[in-house]
């Protein structure tokens, strides 16, 4: 029998402009048996994460809150930390540190994603706030922008011995919150399974990639001392069932675009990937208009239907309960399920979603 698995979803559109109904978007997961949800973390093209799962959790009891992702740079790990700590408190418990090395957020501010060889230092930093440990204060100047990193320039008796969340402390109710390491390729894997309490391989629906990300992360687990056992794995897939396979094609190509581009945002592949794949991934990552991220544009339009059909889990209801079986059979604790927003009024859209909750997650539920 496998493992009890947790199946979550997006809270909000990629687009989304509106806090309160994203807090009765939240609302209406809950009430439809979702375990959690996400909402995205880039400035320019979102509202406020933090504020907006702060009205969520005042909404919701029961479902879990996460960033699907933030990232390590636009703000200080220490302004990360202490955010997520105070979700952790108000929603009592259920707040999720999604995070990864970002995109779309920086692209927006003329930066690129954080070097892979700082990523695991600044992931240590957040998990020692959260855990309400201290980090040297010249650790945390370091990330520091447009400041003088030491206190020769104010006045200033006795400087704080430590960086560190002090009314952590202070506050009883208060649980380390889990972070969750969102990867696509092996060395970010790796580095999730190090210093996260989740790693959520997004790489599309494909056993045979996901198979690899499993091994992986557990083998990067187990060669840095940690048992495999105690890491959390997930996998994100976009979910669109539907009988007409172009209706489930075409509501998938604009977030496979995205999600495709990560397995070559470097302009290297490093994931296991057919030379089809290959070149099909190629002309994404050349036509991407991050003007169009993650609603479609060119980059939605290099792909084929047999790239999308490998890609995602589209199709009829039982064929796409047999693809997500394959892929629970990995070991999975929890599956990011892309299953367009409760938000949305497109008739297609509500039609697969719809069938996606009556009939797709059901079933998953009772095979677990």
């Amino acid at each position: 029998m496998r493992k009890p698995v947790e199946l979550w979803t997006t809270i909000a559109p990629p687009q989304d402009y509106d806090p309160l109904a994203t807090a009765e978007a939240a609302v209406q997961l809950e009430a439809e048996g979702w375990d959690g949800g996400t909402v995205a973390d880039t400035q320019c093209i979102n509202v406020d994460p933090y504020v907006t799962l702060g009205f969520c959790a005042a909404k919701t009891s029961r479902l879990k809150l996460e960033t699907g992702v933030t990232n390590t740079l636009t703000r200080h790990p220490a302004v990360t930390a202490s955010a997520f700590a105070t979700l952790q408190v108000a929603s009592r418990g259920r707040a999720v540190l999604g995070i990864s090395r970002g995109d779309s957020a920086l692209a927006y501010l003329g930066g690129s994603p954080q070097p892979i060889a700082k990523f695991e230092h600044t992931l240590q930093m957040i998990q020692a706030y959260l855990r309400g440990d201290g980090v040297p204060v010249s650790e945390a100047a370091e990330a520091l922008v447009g400041t003088w990193k030491d206190y020769d320039h104010i006045a200033l008796g006795a400087a704080p011995p430590q960086s560190w969340l002090k009314w952590l402390a202070n506050n009883p109710t208060y649980t380390k919150v889990p972070m969750e390491v969102v990867a696509t390729g092996p060395k970010a894997i790796a580095i999730g399974a190090r210093t996260a309490e989740h790693v959520l391989l997004m790489m599309g629906a494909e056993v045979g990639r996901l198979r690899w990300g499993v091994q992986t992360a557990r083998e990067a687990a187990e060669k840095a001392g940690r048992d495999p056992a105690t890491l959390k794995l997930g996998a994100w897939v976009q979910l669109r069932p539907h009988d007409d396979l172009a209706v489930g094609r075409a509501l998938a190509a604009p977030g496979s675009a995205t999600t495709a581009r990560f397995l070559t945002i470097n302009r290297t592949i490093a994931a296991p990937v057919s030379e089809a794949e290959r070149a099909t991934l190629k002309r994404v990552g050349e036509t991407y208009d991050m003007l169009h991220h993650a609603t479609g544009g060119p980059q939605a339009e290099t792909l084929d239907p047999e790239f999308l059909d490998s890609f995602n889990i589209i199709g009829p209801a039982a064929r796409c309960v047999e693809r997500l079986e394959e892929i629970l059979d990995l070991g999975f604790d929890k599956l990011m399920l892309s299953v367009g927003s409760a938000m949305s009024t497109a008739p297609r859209e509500m039609e697969s979603r719809a069938i996606a909750i009556e009939a797709v997650l059901p079933a998953i539920r009772r095979a677990a």
